[in-house]
């Protein structure tokens, strides 16, 4: 949508875009600075009661660690960026402001610091998202943290086998998944 809006400057992909942020904006939970989406797969127009809410941000808090927790995470990448993305044609204030909630989420969870996936593209694209924030915003400390975890990655540090000079990135199950 935001490259369409770009390219096209018609406003059926500003209006469009907006009411898919907005639907996202709706669909997450918030807790303090941060938002995450409680399941990955809401219906269109499912709504989580009070109750329910308060019970997924005790859930989550309580995943910590957890393949739930990273999968959450991880996957809010994509839609980080494309929010960001879509802030940056549109200017649109809650498609940033979202983006920064899952942001916090995804720095609070500690799953990119510590490697916690078998993917390198999965690292990645967290790491890219960071980054989208951190030049969206101007917030040099965000950027200079997503820095550092790519570095991590790279050099090898017992984290993974790689050969990054070629993009030769081996899973944590071994030689017979690499990306």
């Amino acid at each position: 949508l935001a490259i369409y809006y770009k390219m096209t400057g018609d406003e059926i992909w500003n209006k469009t875009g907006r009411r898919l942020v907005d639907a996202l904006d709706g669909a997450a939970i918030k807790t303090g600075n941060m938002a995450f989406f409680p399941r990955l797969n809401l219906d269109p127009g499912e709504k989580l009661a009070p109750d329910q809410i308060q019970q997924e941000i005790a859930d989550m808090k309580n995943l910590a660690g957890s393949k739930r927790e990273r999968d959450t995470a991880l996957c809010q990448g994509w839609i980080i960026t494309g929010l960001v993305q879509f802030y940056q044609v549109s200017h649109y204030e809650p498609a940033l402001e979202l983006a920064r909630g899952l942001t916090n989420f995804l720095h609070a969870s500690k799953i990119l610091e510590e490697w916690r996936s078998e993917n390198f593209h999965s690292i990645t694209l967290g790491i890219q998202a960071m980054l989208e924030v951190a030049l969206a915003t101007g917030d040099r400390e965000l950027a200079e943290h997503a820095r550092q975890i790519y570095e991590a990655a790279k050099s090898n540090k017992g984290i993974h086998a790689a050969i990054p000079s070629i993009g030769y990135f081996v899973h944590s199950s071994g030689f017979g998944g690499m990306e």
